[in-house]
C-alpha cells in the first residue's frame, strides 16, 4: 500500500478519478483535472462553484459542442 493509496473520489460530471489537491468543486463535489480545465473557461459572471451539478454538466455539453468554433480562432 503506497503512501497516498486508497480509492479516489470520482468526477460527478466524467466519473474520472478527480484531483485530491485543492479541488474546483460543484455542490461541494471535486472536479477532475479536465473538468477543472473547463469550468475555468466559463464567462466572467459564471462561476462553477454557484452552480449545481446538472447546470455544469449542461455548460460541458456546450463546451464540448463549440470545439470547432474553438478551434478556428
Amino acid at each position: 500500500m503506497g503512501l497516498f493509496g486508497g480509492t479516489k473520489k470520482l468526477c460527478p460530471i466524467c466519473q474520472n478519478p478527480a484531483a485530491r489537491m485543492l479541488p474546483t468543486k460543484v455542490e461541494g463535489q471535486p472536479l477532475c483535472g479536465d473538468c477543472a480545465q473547463k469550468a475555468s473557461q466559463m464567462p466572467d459572471n459564471r462561476n462553477a462553484k454557484n452552480m449545481t451539478v446538472e447546470e455544469f454538466r449542461a455548460f460541458i455539453t456546450f463546451y464540448d459542442g463549440n470545439a470547432s468554433l474553438r478551434s478556428v480562432f
